[in-house]
C-alpha cells in the first residue's frame, strides 16, 4: 500500500468505530463506575498520585477491596481524567472511546506492518473494533482497561517492528533506540491489566515465526531469547513489585479439582466461541459456576461452540503460517481467563475477556482465510468484510443500549439469564435507589428464591418486609441472613433487634451478643452499624429481661 491509501484506510476505520461508540458518549455511569469514579474520595486528593504505585485498585474502599487488582495505570488515569472533567459522564466516556480508537490505531498499524497488507490490516482492526463483545469494554468506564492494555501492547509490538524491520520480512538496520522505546511501552502496559504481561512473548514470537523465518530454528531460537531478554526482565520486576503490594502474585478463590476445572474449561471455550460467532443477546454478568458433573447441561450447552472452533482453530495453526503468531497470542491472552481457580464464581466468564484474544483471533482468522481463498477477486473479500461487519455493527447498536445506565445493565442481565440471582438482585438495589420498593421487593425475593445461599439476598429483602409491616416474614430472612454469615455483625446485630421485638429475647440476646464478638474479633462493620449502637440495643434489652 502507499502511504496516502493507508492513512486513509485507517482514518475510515477509525470513522467507522467513532460512529459507533457515539451514542455512549450519552450513558450515564453504571456498575463499579459508581464507587471507582462517582463516589471515590481519592480522586483530586493530594499525594493519591504516588500511592497508586504502592496500594491495590480498591485501596480507597477496603470493605469492597478486589486485593487481586494492581493497575497503576488505571489509578493514574482516573485522577488524570478526573482532573480535566470532573465527574462528567459524557468526558469519562469521551475518554474510554478515545482509548478505543487509540487501540485500534495501534492494531492497525501492527498489522499492516507485520502482513504487509492493507486488507488484512483494515478488515481485520474494523471487525475486531466494532465487534459487540466490545460494547462491555468501551461503553463502560472502569472497562478502559482493555483498551488500554491494548493500545500500549500493540504500540510495543509496533515499535519493535521498526526497530528490527526484518521482522516483518523488511530490509533495514537495527535500531536501538526503537528497541528501548519497546520495551518501555511494554513496561507501561504491564501497568495496565493483568493479563497484558501476555505481550512478553511478543518478541520470541516475532523472531521465530516472523519474516525471518527461514533461518535455521537454532538461529531463531537464540535470537529470540536475545530480543526477549528485557521484556522477560521487566516481566519479573512486575510480578515483584505485584507480589510486594497485594502479598502475593495471584490470589485463588477457590480450590476445585482437575476434573471440575476441565469441565468448567470446557464450558468457558464454547461460550467464548458462540459470543464471537453469533453475538447476539449479551449482558454484563453470566451465571456460569464450576461444572462438577459430565452431564451438566452448561456442557452440554457449551460443545457446539467447542466442536466448531477446534476444527478451525487446527487448521489456522496448521496454515496459518505467520498468522500463527496471532493465533498463539490470542490464546495466550485466553489462558489467564481459564484459570478458574483464581476467578470469583459469577466472573468466571464475561464478555470484556475477549477483547485481547479477539483482537489477534479476528485478523489472523480474516488472514487465514485470504491465504485459504487466494483465488478470491479482492473485491469478494472486501464484499463479504462489509456485510460480517455491518452485521456485527447492527448488533453492536443492540447491545450498546444496555450500557446506558445502571438499571438498563441490570434489566439486560434478567432478559437474558432469568434465573441469575445476581443480576435480580443488582436490579433490586437499583429499583430500592429509585424508591420504587415494590418491584425492589420482588427482585430482591426471586433472587433469594433463585440463590437461597446468598445472605445478603435476604437481608435485604428482610428490610423491604419490615417497611411493609411484614415482621414474621422479615424475621425470617434476618434469621437465614445470620446464620449464612455468621461472622458478620451487621448481619447478627440486625437478626437480633427483630428477634427482640417478634421472637425470643434470650435468642435475641445471643445473637447481639454474637455480634459484638465479631466485632471485637476485627471483623469489619457495614451499614452504619457501631460498637456503640451493639452495646445500646443489649442495654436496652436487658432491661425488658430484668438482668
Amino acid at each position: 500500500m502507499h502511504p496516502r491509501r493507508e492513512i486513509a484506510g485507517l482514518l475510515f476505520v477509525l470513522g467507522i468505530v467513532a460512529i459507533a461508540f457515539a451514542p455512549a458518549l450519552g450513558y450515564g455511569f453504571v456498575y463499579d463506575d459508581l464507587p471507582v469514579v462517582l463516589h471515590n474520595p481519592t480522586l483530586g486528593e493530594p499525594g493519591a498520585w504516588t500511592r497508586a504505585f504502592s496500594e491495590n485498585v480498591w485501596a480507597f474502599a477496603p470493605d469492597t477491596a478486589e486485593p487481586r487488582y494492581y493497575r497503576p495505570l488505571f489509578t493514574l488515569w482516573l485522577h488524570a481524567v478526573h482532573g480535566l472533567v470532573g465527574l462528567a459522564p459524557v468526558g469519562w466516556h469521551a475518554s474510554t472511546v478515545g482509548l478505543h480508537l487509540l487501540a485500534s490505531a495501534a492494531l492497525f498499524g501492527f498489522l499492516l506492518r507485520y502482513t504487509k497488507d492493507g486488507f488484512v490490516a483494515g478488515f481485520g482492526t474494523l471487525l475486531w473494533a466494532i465487534h459487540p463483545t466490545r460494547a462491555e469494554s468501551v461503553a463502560w468506564v472502569c472497562g478502559l482497561t482493555d483498551p488500554m492494555a491494548a493500545g500500549l501492547g500493540f504500540s510495543a509490538a509496533l515499535a519493535l517492528l521498526f526497530a528490527r524491520p526484518d521482522l516483518a520480512g523488511r530490509d533495514g538496520a537495527t535500531r536501538p533506540g526503537l528497541l528501548v522505546l519497546a520495551a518501555g511501552l511494554f513496561g507501561l502496559t504491564l501497568l495496565s491489566k493483568e493479563t497484558a504481561i501476555v505481550f512478553c512473548t511478543v518478541p520470541a514470537g516475532l523472531a521465530l515465526f516472523g519474516g525471518g523465518s527461514a533461518r535455521p530454528l537454532a538461529e531463531r531460537a537464540v535470537d529470540a531469547a536475545k530480543l526477549s531478554a528485557p521484556w522477560v526482565l521487566l516481566s519479573l520486576a512486575y510480578l515483584a513489585l505485584r507480589a510486594a503490594v497485594l502479598g502475593s502474585v495471584a490470589p485463588d478463590y477457590a480450590d476445585y479439582g482437575l476434573g471440575d476445572t476441565l469441565r468448567t474449561q470446557i464450558v468457558l471455550l464454547g461460550l467464548y466461541a458462540e459470543h464471537l460467532a453469533m453475538p447476539l443477546k449479551l449482558a454484563l454478568t453470566y451465571p456460569v459456576g464450576a461444572v462438577q458433573e459430565w452431564a451438566n447441561l452448561q456442557l452440554l450447552r457449551a460443545l457446539p461452540g467447542v466442536f466448531v472452533s477446534l476444527p478451525l482453530f487446527v487448521l489456522a495453526i496448521w496454515k496459518g503460517g505467520r498468522a500463527r503468531l496471532l493465533i498463539w497470542l490470542g490464546l495466550g491472552f485466553l489462558l489467564p481467563v481459564l484459570r478458574v481457580d483464581g476467578l470469583q464464581p459469577d466472573m468466571l466468564f464475561q464478555d470484556r475477556y475477549l477483547y485481547l484474544v479477539s483482537a489477534c483471533w479476528i485478523p489472523a482468522g480474516i488472514w487465514a482465510l485470504q491465504k485459504a481463498s487466494s483465488g478470491l477477486p479482492e473485491r469478494a473479500g472486501t464484499v463479504i468484510a462489509l456485510l460480517v461487519g455491518g452485521i456485527w455493527l447492527a448488533l453492536l447498536q443492540v447491545n450498546l443500549p444496555a450500557w446506558a445506565n445502571n438499571e438498563a445493565v441490570w434489566q439486560r442481565a434478567v432478559e437474558v439469564h432469568p434465573n441469575s440471582g445476581r443480576a435480580w438482585f443488582n436490579l433490586g438495589v437499583e429499583r430500592e435507589n429509585q424508591d420504587d420498593l415494590s418491584l425492589a421487593e420482588y427482585c430482591y425475593a426471586r433472587a433469594s428464591e433463585l440463590e437461597p445461599e446468598r445472605a445478603i439476598f435476604h437481608f435485604r429483602l428482610a428490610f423491604m418486609l419490615a417497611e411493609r409491616g411484614e415482621l414474621p416474614s422479615a424475621r425470617a430472612h434476618f434469621l437465614e441472613a445470620a446464620r449464612l454469615r455468621p461472622e458478620d455483625p451487621m448481619m447478627l446485630y440486625e437478626a437480633g433487634r427483630i428477634e427482640r421485638f417478634t421472637g425470643s429475647k434470650d435468642k435475641a440476646m445471643r445473637l447481639l451478643d454474637d455480634a459484638a464478638k465479631a466485632v471485637q474479633g476485627g471483623a469489619a462493620i457495614g451499614g452504619g452499624i457501631t460498637m456503640d449502637a451493639i452495646e445500646r440495643e443489649r442495654r436496652s434489652l436487658r432491661v425488658e429481661m430484668g438482668r
